[in-house]
């Protein structure tokens, strides 16, 4: 397992890249960390690249007060640039997976697919049209 810290907007991001084959990027649920992913990350890394990484203002990761959820997917972004290597497939759960849906709107360019648990759609109070697409995209 390598360990990387990436920088974004002044943020210092705790992530881990292991495994070879298609990227596969995890992000974690509220209250979690990458450590949330325990055997599902060991079971990928037989034939994916598997990067986790703490989210801004959990565990390694550099703290924030109340960041958005454009600056989580900004940080999500930044992490796929530098060490995906192309477009990843995200597997998120929870408030991860309202990340990885934000992802896929502003840059469709880094996401081969998503693989979403339980997402709170966030985007029920405060819809926008590229999101709504996204959503009818996926539901296809």
């Amino acid at each position: 397992m390598t360990d990387y810290r990436i920088g974004n907007n002044g943020t210092a991001l705790a992530c881990t890249g292991e495994g070879s084959g298609p990227p596969v990027l995890l992000i974690h649920a509220a209250g979690a960390d990458s450590s949330t992913w325990g055997d599902i990350a060991t079971r990928l890394r037989e034939g994916c690249r598997v990067i986790t990484y703490d989210r801004r203002g959990y565990s390694d990761s550099a703290h924030a007060e109340k960041p958005s959820l454009r600056e989580h997917a900004a940080d999500a972004v930044a992490i796929l640039e530098q060490l995906a290597g192309g477009p990843a497939t995200i597997v998120a759960l929870s408030a991860g997976a309202t990340i990885a849906l934000q992802v896929a709107v502003i840059r469709p360019d880094l996401v081969n697919g998503l693989v979403l648990h339980e997402p709170p759609f966030h985007v029920k109070r405060h819809p926008n049209l590229a999101t709504i697409r996204a959503v009818i995209g996926m539901q296809r």
